[in-house]
Protein backbone atom coordinates (compact mmCIF):
# COMPACT_ATOMS: atom_id res chain seq x y z
CA UNK A 1 0.00 0.00 0.00
CA UNK A 2 1.25 3.58 -0.95
CA UNK A 3 1.93 5.74 1.95
CA UNK A 4 1.50 9.83 1.90
CA UNK A 5 4.86 10.69 3.48
CA UNK A 6 5.89 14.60 4.85
CA UNK A 7 9.58 15.36 5.20
CA UNK A 8 10.51 18.44 7.04
CA UNK A 9 13.80 20.08 5.50
CA UNK A 10 15.06 19.95 1.83
CA UNK A 11 18.85 19.65 2.48
CA UNK A 12 20.97 16.73 1.88
CA UNK A 13 19.32 14.02 4.43
CA UNK A 14 15.48 14.95 2.92
CA UNK A 15 15.46 14.78 -0.42
CA UNK A 16 17.81 11.69 -0.98
CA UNK A 17 15.40 10.07 1.39
CA UNK A 18 12.24 11.99 -0.49
CA UNK A 19 13.91 10.11 -3.83
CA UNK A 20 14.27 6.97 -2.09
CA UNK A 21 10.53 7.14 -1.13
CA UNK A 22 9.48 7.99 -4.82
CA UNK A 23 11.45 5.21 -6.08
CA UNK A 24 9.49 2.54 -3.85
CA UNK A 25 6.33 3.98 -4.72
CA UNK A 26 4.73 5.78 -1.99
CA UNK A 27 4.06 9.63 -2.22
CA UNK A 28 6.18 12.63 -0.94
CA UNK A 29 5.84 16.43 0.17
CA UNK A 30 8.98 18.32 1.03
CA UNK A 31 8.93 21.62 3.26
CA UNK A 32 11.67 23.91 3.12
CA UNK A 33 12.11 27.42 5.21
CA UNK A 34 14.42 27.76 2.25
CA UNK A 35 17.92 28.85 4.52
CA UNK A 36 20.09 26.23 3.85
CA UNK A 37 23.27 26.68 5.69
CA UNK A 38 24.80 23.47 5.24
CA UNK A 39 24.43 21.34 2.17
CA UNK A 40 24.71 23.65 -0.16
CA UNK A 41 27.65 25.56 1.39
CA UNK A 42 29.80 22.20 1.84
CA UNK A 43 32.30 21.61 -0.56
CA UNK A 44 31.36 18.28 -1.60
CA UNK A 45 34.23 16.58 -0.99
CA UNK A 46 34.14 12.62 -0.49
CA UNK A 47 37.46 11.07 1.04
CA UNK A 48 37.72 7.53 1.31
CA UNK A 49 40.37 7.74 4.07
CA UNK A 50 40.89 9.56 7.56
CA UNK A 51 44.54 10.62 7.69
CA UNK A 52 44.72 11.44 11.02
CA UNK A 53 45.82 7.61 11.57
CA UNK A 54 45.25 6.86 7.73
CA UNK A 55 42.30 4.64 8.15
CA UNK A 56 39.54 4.21 5.53
CA UNK A 57 36.45 6.21 7.09
CA UNK A 58 33.21 4.30 8.64
CA UNK A 59 32.08 1.51 6.16
CA UNK A 60 33.50 3.25 3.41
CA UNK A 61 33.50 0.46 0.49
CA UNK A 62 29.66 0.28 1.39
CA UNK A 63 29.17 4.24 1.40
CA UNK A 64 31.24 4.77 -1.79
CA UNK A 65 29.66 1.31 -4.26
CA UNK A 66 25.97 3.35 -3.57
CA UNK A 67 27.14 7.36 -3.57
CA UNK A 68 28.78 6.86 -7.03
CA UNK A 69 25.55 5.05 -8.61
CA UNK A 70 23.25 7.11 -6.95
CA UNK A 71 24.48 10.37 -8.01
CA UNK A 72 25.23 9.31 -11.47
CA UNK A 73 21.75 8.23 -11.54
CA UNK A 74 20.49 11.43 -10.44
CA UNK A 75 22.92 12.74 -13.09
CA UNK A 76 20.56 11.84 -15.34
CA UNK A 77 17.37 12.22 -13.65
CA UNK A 78 18.23 16.03 -13.22
CA UNK A 79 20.14 16.43 -16.54
CA UNK A 80 23.39 18.37 -15.10
CA UNK A 81 26.75 17.44 -14.21
CA UNK A 82 27.87 17.58 -10.64
CA UNK A 83 29.91 14.54 -9.95
CA UNK A 84 33.00 14.68 -10.45
CA UNK A 85 35.90 12.16 -9.74
CA UNK A 86 39.03 13.33 -8.33
CA UNK A 87 42.26 11.74 -6.70
CA UNK A 88 43.69 13.31 -3.91
CA UNK A 89 47.15 14.27 -3.16
CA UNK A 90 48.12 13.79 1.03
CA UNK A 91 50.81 15.67 1.66
CA UNK A 92 52.36 14.05 4.52
CA UNK A 93 52.62 15.89 7.67
CA UNK A 94 55.37 13.63 9.55
CA UNK A 95 57.41 10.61 9.00
CA UNK A 96 55.09 9.07 11.16
CA UNK A 97 52.13 9.71 8.86
CA UNK A 98 54.44 8.59 5.97
CA UNK A 99 55.28 5.57 7.99
CA UNK A 100 51.73 4.85 8.65
CA UNK A 101 50.66 5.15 4.62
CA UNK A 102 53.31 2.39 3.85
CA UNK A 103 52.13 0.14 6.07
CA UNK A 104 48.12 0.43 5.30
CA UNK A 105 49.05 0.22 1.34
CA UNK A 106 50.09 -2.93 1.95
CA UNK A 107 47.20 -4.28 2.62
CA UNK A 108 44.82 -6.24 1.01
CA UNK A 109 41.57 -3.67 1.82
CA UNK A 110 43.75 -0.46 1.39
CA UNK A 111 44.99 -1.49 -2.08
CA UNK A 112 42.38 0.31 -4.24
CA UNK A 113 42.71 3.56 -2.10
CA UNK A 114 46.42 4.16 -1.94
CA UNK A 115 48.86 4.67 -4.12
CA UNK A 116 52.48 5.93 -4.75
CA UNK A 117 52.87 8.58 -6.57
CA UNK A 118 56.08 10.60 -8.15
CA UNK A 119 56.42 13.50 -7.26
CA UNK A 120 57.97 14.57 -10.28
CA UNK A 121 55.39 12.75 -11.67
CA UNK A 122 52.45 15.53 -10.13
CA UNK A 123 54.60 18.47 -11.56
CA UNK A 124 53.45 20.38 -8.25
CA UNK A 125 56.61 22.01 -6.95
CA UNK A 126 55.55 24.71 -5.07
CA UNK A 127 54.04 22.10 -2.45
CA UNK A 128 55.37 21.76 0.58
CA UNK A 129 56.16 17.67 0.87
CA UNK A 130 59.36 17.59 2.84
CA UNK A 131 58.02 14.47 4.04
CA UNK A 132 56.80 13.40 0.98
CA UNK A 133 52.92 12.62 -0.79
CA UNK A 134 50.66 9.60 -1.24
CA UNK A 135 47.43 9.48 -3.61
CA UNK A 136 44.32 8.61 -2.64
CA UNK A 137 41.94 7.09 -5.43
CA UNK A 138 38.52 6.72 -5.40
CA UNK A 139 37.66 10.05 -4.54
CA UNK A 140 35.22 12.27 -5.57
CA UNK A 141 33.59 15.92 -5.05
CA UNK A 142 30.23 17.32 -5.91
CA UNK A 143 29.16 20.73 -7.05
CA UNK A 144 26.74 21.32 -3.28
CA UNK A 145 25.15 24.19 -4.66
CA UNK A 146 24.66 23.09 -8.32
CA UNK A 147 22.99 19.61 -6.64
CA UNK A 148 20.94 21.09 -4.18
CA UNK A 149 18.98 23.72 -6.19
CA UNK A 150 18.41 20.99 -9.05
CA UNK A 151 17.13 18.53 -7.25
CA UNK A 152 14.96 21.17 -5.11
CA UNK A 153 13.48 21.87 -8.53
CA UNK A 154 13.03 18.39 -9.41
CA UNK A 155 10.60 18.22 -7.07
CA UNK A 156 9.24 21.16 -6.84
CA UNK A 157 8.39 20.52 -10.83
CA UNK A 158 6.45 17.67 -9.44
CA UNK A 159 4.41 19.52 -6.77
CA UNK A 160 5.50 17.89 -4.18
CA UNK A 161 7.83 20.97 -2.40
CA UNK A 162 6.70 23.70 -0.54
CA UNK A 163 8.79 26.44 1.27
CA UNK A 164 8.10 27.66 4.58
CA UNK A 165 8.43 27.00 8.45
CA UNK A 166 7.09 24.05 9.91
CA UNK A 167 4.23 25.13 12.09
CA UNK A 168 3.29 23.25 15.00
CA UNK A 169 -0.46 25.00 14.99
CA UNK A 170 -1.21 23.35 11.85
CA UNK A 171 0.15 19.57 12.91
CA UNK A 172 -1.97 17.19 15.07
CA UNK A 173 0.62 14.46 15.97
CA UNK A 174 -2.74 12.45 17.16
CA UNK A 175 -4.29 12.48 13.38
CA UNK A 176 -1.05 12.82 11.84
CA UNK A 177 -2.60 15.76 9.85
CA UNK A 178 -0.58 18.81 9.05
CA UNK A 179 -2.15 21.55 7.06
CA UNK A 180 -5.22 19.79 6.68
CA UNK A 181 -3.73 17.05 4.83
CA UNK A 182 -3.35 13.74 6.45
CA UNK A 183 -0.23 12.16 5.92
CA UNK A 184 1.47 8.20 7.41
CA UNK A 185 4.64 9.61 8.12
CA UNK A 186 6.47 12.53 8.99
CA UNK A 187 10.28 12.17 9.02
CA UNK A 188 12.21 15.58 10.43
CA UNK A 189 15.47 16.54 8.54
CA UNK A 190 16.10 19.61 9.72
CA UNK A 191 20.24 19.46 10.37
CA UNK A 192 21.50 21.77 12.98
CA UNK A 193 17.81 22.91 13.68
CA UNK A 194 17.01 20.18 15.71
CA UNK A 195 17.12 21.67 18.80
CA UNK A 196 14.50 23.85 17.54
CA UNK A 197 11.84 21.14 17.53
CA UNK A 198 10.07 19.48 20.44
CA UNK A 199 10.84 16.07 19.13
CA UNK A 200 13.45 13.97 19.70
CA UNK A 201 14.71 15.31 22.71
CA UNK A 202 17.36 15.08 24.07
CA UNK A 203 19.01 14.33 20.77
CA UNK A 204 22.72 15.71 20.94
CA UNK A 205 22.78 17.35 17.02
CA UNK A 206 25.52 19.89 17.95
CA UNK A 207 26.21 22.85 15.25
CA UNK A 208 29.55 22.65 13.88
CA UNK A 209 30.18 26.36 12.29
CA UNK A 210 32.31 26.01 8.75
CA UNK A 211 34.01 28.61 6.78
CA UNK A 212 35.62 27.90 3.19
CA UNK A 213 37.24 30.69 1.20
CA UNK A 214 37.37 30.21 -2.53
CA UNK A 215 41.05 31.64 -4.39
CA UNK A 216 41.95 31.97 -7.85
CA UNK A 217 45.69 30.62 -9.27
CA UNK A 218 47.09 30.16 -12.51
CA UNK A 219 50.48 29.07 -10.75
CA UNK A 220 48.90 26.33 -8.72
CA UNK A 221 47.77 24.65 -12.12
CA UNK A 222 46.56 21.06 -10.81
CA UNK A 223 43.68 18.59 -11.35
CA UNK A 224 44.42 16.76 -8.31
CA UNK A 225 42.39 17.55 -4.47
CA UNK A 226 45.56 18.64 -2.03
CA UNK A 227 45.77 17.99 0.86
CA UNK A 228 47.74 19.18 4.61
CA UNK A 229 46.00 20.61 7.49
CA UNK A 230 43.27 21.86 4.99
CA UNK A 231 41.83 20.59 2.01
CA UNK A 232 42.37 22.48 -1.94
CA UNK A 233 39.70 21.28 -4.24
CA UNK A 234 39.92 22.15 -8.10
CA UNK A 235 36.47 23.93 -9.64
CA UNK A 236 37.04 24.94 -12.56
CA UNK A 237 38.76 28.37 -14.33
CA UNK A 238 41.90 28.71 -12.18
CA UNK A 239 39.30 28.72 -9.09
CA UNK A 240 40.01 26.54 -6.14
CA UNK A 241 37.94 25.45 -2.79
CA UNK A 242 39.99 25.49 0.32
CA UNK A 243 38.98 24.68 3.41
CA UNK A 244 37.50 24.56 6.34
CA UNK A 245 37.23 25.56 9.75
CA UNK A 246 35.85 23.72 12.46
CA UNK A 247 34.24 25.92 15.06
CA UNK A 248 31.95 23.67 17.64
CA UNK A 249 28.91 25.16 19.10
CA UNK A 250 28.69 27.97 17.03
CA UNK A 251 25.41 28.94 14.97
CA UNK A 252 26.33 32.45 13.69
CA UNK A 253 26.13 33.03 9.92
CA UNK A 254 28.85 35.88 9.93
CA UNK A 255 32.41 35.25 7.68
CA UNK A 256 34.86 36.52 10.02
CA UNK A 257 38.16 37.68 9.55
CA UNK A 258 40.17 34.92 11.99
CA UNK A 259 38.29 32.06 10.11
CA UNK A 260 40.02 33.54 6.92
CA UNK A 261 42.98 34.31 8.33
CA UNK A 262 43.25 30.29 9.91
CA UNK A 263 42.54 28.94 6.13
CA UNK A 264 45.31 30.90 5.21
CA UNK A 265 48.24 29.75 7.56
CA UNK A 266 46.55 26.18 6.96
CA UNK A 267 47.08 26.73 2.79
CA UNK A 268 50.57 28.17 3.74
CA UNK A 269 51.60 24.79 4.94
CA UNK A 270 50.76 23.33 1.43
CA UNK A 271 50.95 26.09 -1.18
CA UNK A 272 52.85 29.28 -0.63
CA UNK A 273 52.28 30.08 -4.69
CA UNK A 274 50.24 33.31 -5.20
CA UNK A 275 46.22 33.62 -5.23
CA UNK A 276 43.60 35.99 -4.76
CA UNK A 277 41.07 35.20 -2.48
CA UNK A 278 37.39 35.28 -4.78
CA UNK A 279 35.03 34.34 -1.90
CA UNK A 280 34.16 33.40 1.77
CA UNK A 281 31.18 31.10 2.41
CA UNK A 282 29.62 29.71 5.61
CA UNK A 283 27.75 26.93 6.83
CA UNK A 284 26.23 24.85 9.83
CA UNK A 285 27.15 21.14 9.55
CA UNK A 286 24.77 18.92 12.31
CA UNK A 287 27.35 16.96 13.64
CA UNK A 288 27.61 14.28 16.99
CA UNK A 289 30.01 13.81 19.52
CA UNK A 290 30.51 9.81 18.10
CA UNK A 291 30.82 11.64 14.34
CA UNK A 292 27.24 9.16 13.48
CA UNK A 293 24.46 9.98 11.87
CA UNK A 294 20.89 9.68 13.90
CA UNK A 295 18.11 7.74 12.23
CA UNK A 296 15.49 6.74 14.89
CA UNK A 297 11.72 7.05 15.78
CA UNK A 298 10.07 9.16 18.40
CA UNK A 299 9.23 7.27 21.80
CA UNK A 300 6.27 9.03 21.94
CA UNK A 301 4.95 8.65 18.45
CA UNK A 302 5.27 5.83 16.09
CA UNK A 303 4.65 7.89 12.75
CA UNK A 304 7.66 10.48 13.59
CA UNK A 305 11.31 9.72 12.97
CA UNK A 306 14.54 11.15 12.65
CA UNK A 307 17.35 11.41 10.01
CA UNK A 308 20.10 13.92 10.50
CA UNK A 309 23.67 14.34 12.05
CA UNK A 310 25.29 13.24 8.58
CA UNK A 311 27.86 15.92 9.10
CA UNK A 312 31.36 16.26 7.26
CA UNK A 313 30.58 13.10 5.55
CA UNK A 314 27.35 13.53 4.51
CA UNK A 315 27.48 13.31 0.65
CA UNK A 316 29.50 9.86 1.00
CA UNK A 317 26.79 8.54 3.58
CA UNK A 318 23.77 10.17 1.85
CA UNK A 319 22.53 7.36 -0.52
CA UNK A 320 23.16 4.11 1.68
CA UNK A 321 21.79 6.09 4.81
CA UNK A 322 18.36 7.39 2.83
CA UNK A 323 18.03 3.70 1.60
CA UNK A 324 18.07 2.69 4.96
CA UNK A 325 16.25 4.85 6.39
CA UNK A 326 13.15 4.14 4.03
CA UNK A 327 13.43 0.63 4.94
CA UNK A 328 13.41 1.23 8.44
CA UNK A 329 10.04 3.40 8.16
CA UNK A 330 8.42 1.16 5.42
CA UNK A 331 9.26 -2.61 6.62
CA UNK A 332 10.65 -1.67 9.77
CA UNK A 333 14.16 -2.34 9.43
CA UNK A 334 15.70 -1.16 12.85
CA UNK A 335 18.78 0.41 12.12
CA UNK A 336 22.38 -1.33 14.28
CA UNK A 337 22.39 0.78 17.70
CA UNK A 338 25.57 2.43 16.24
CA UNK A 339 23.76 4.91 14.67
CA UNK A 340 20.38 4.59 16.16
CA UNK A 341 18.47 7.12 17.90
CA UNK A 342 18.08 5.02 20.36
CA UNK A 343 21.85 4.80 21.86
CA UNK A 344 20.99 8.30 23.31
CA UNK A 345 18.46 7.28 25.56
Amino acid sequence: MSKNILIIGAGLAGLTLAYRFKKKGHRVMLLDKGENHSSTVAAGMVNPMVFRRMNKSWRVDEFLEEAVSFYRELEGVLGIEFFHPISILRCFSSLQEKKWWIEKSEKKEYEKYLAAIDEEECGLRSLHCEFGIGLVKQAFWINAAVFIKAFQKYFMAKKEFTTGDFKFGLFDSATMCYDDEKYDDVIFCVGHAQGELPYFQPTPIQKTKGQILTIQSEELQTEYSLNRKCYVIPVGNNLYKVGATYEWHNATLNCTSEAQEEIKNKLSCLYQGDYQIIHQEVGIRPTTIDRRPVLGRSYENPHLFIFNGLGTKGYMMAPLLSDEMADFILDNKEPPMEYNLKRFS
